[in-house]
Parts: C-alpha cells; sequence; structure tokens
C-alpha cells in the first residue's frame, strides 16, 4: 500500500464502503480502505487521487464570475460611517453654556 494516496478519512464505516465501491467502478482499479484514529480511510492510486482533485469543485472560484444582483455597494459607505462616528463622539461633548447660544469644548 505503499504506493497508495490517502484521498480521505471518515468515521463513518457504511459512507467509506459505498464512496470506494464507487471510486472502483469509475476508475475500473482497486481501492484500499485502512483504519485510523479518525475512523476509516480510502488509500488509492495516483491516477484516480489526480484526476479526483483535479475534478473538484471549488466554490471559491465562483465569487470572481458571480454578483449578487441584489447588493449594492455604496461608493459613499466609509465617509458616512466615519463622518456618523465623529458625531456620535462630538455629541457627548455638546453642551449648552449658561449664556445665550451652544458652544463646543475644545
Amino acid at each position: 500500500m505503499s504506493d497508495r494516496l490517502l484521498l480521505t478519512e471518515d468515521e463513518n464505516f457504511s459512507f467509506v464502503i459505498s464512496r470506494s465501491r464507487e471510486l472502483a467502478a469509475q476508475f475500473n482499479e482497486t481501492v484500499d480502505i485502512k483504519r485510523t484514529d479518525m475512523g476509516w480511510a480510502i488509500f488509492v492510486s495516483l491516477n484516480v487521487y489526480e484526476s479526483i482533485n483535479s475534478n473538484e469543485y471549488d466554490e471559491s472560484d465562483d465569487d470572481a464570475y458571480y454578483e449578487d444582483p441584489y447588493s449594492y455597494e455604496d461608493p459613499h459607505e466609509d465617509e458616512r460611517r466615519l463622518l456618523t462616528e465623529e458625531l456620535t463622539e462630538d455629541q457627548e461633548s455638546w453642551a449648552r453654556s449658561e449664556e445665550d447660544g451652544w458652544y463646543y469644548e475644545d
């Protein structure tokens, strides 16, 4: 089994058995199963391993092509956020003087 590569591990034996049967039928090769600390492991040949890993679907690729039609990025959002924070902080230091009018603490 030294020429075999670890494809996956799972603690569910029935999943490992069904997955290994699928792989054996799909690639017409033997698939090894071995007991591990985590549960059960599936070992496959280099050809099967490379074929599976090259065909795996990567969800991160979607971000480059998919734009949510309901999302809207406000170009002034950062400016508004900074102004809101500044006003909120300054609001605590605003007070009415005993004289007429308003003053702002320095």
